[in-house]
């Protein structure tokens, strides 16, 4: 549950600055681009907290 509030979280946000920018009229390429990456990073951070916790609840069923 709280893996997937936490992805819903960070896609959400993705988003929701893209679309503020976009009315704004202030979403470059340049701009996209640092919010891609940025939030790539982000959810390669949020693979690995989730990968540790499969490795704990595997290593408490043991």
């Amino acid at each position: 549950m709280g893996l997937g509030i936490l992805f819903l979280t960070l896609m959400g946000t993705e988003y929701l600055l893209e679309q503020l920018l976009e009315a704004a009229g202030l979403l470059s390429p340049l701009s996209n681009m640092l919010i891609n990456i940025t939030f790539g990073l982000l959810a390669c951070l949020y693979n690995i907290f989730g990968f540790r916790i499969y490795c704990i609840q595997q290593a408490k069923s043991i």
